[in-house]
């Protein structure tokens, strides 16, 4: 569970990887905690797609694929 704000990327939402609540609404983001507690199903279809989104843009292997890409453009 984030919030979200005008500096928010698009990302989090399309990613459908993380529970959002608008920024500073406490009522909102109180309800989703409480419904995230109550809805198991939710819970691991979050983490499935969170697991999913980390592997295809945050993994490490991505970062060492740009730098080996920008020394083998250098030569």
């Amino acid at each position: 569970m984030t919030t979200t704000g005008r500096l928010t990327e698009p990302l989090w939402e399309e990613s459908r990887a993380v529970a959002l609540a608008p920024a500073n609404d406490l009522p909102q983001m109180a309800a989703l905690v409480h419904r995230l507690l109550d809805d198991g199903i939710e819970r691991q279809r979050l983490g499935t797609a969170a697991r999913e989104l980390y592997d295809r843009r945050f993994d490490i292997r991505h970062a060492v694929a740009a730098i080996r890409a920008s020394f083998n453009g250098a030569e």
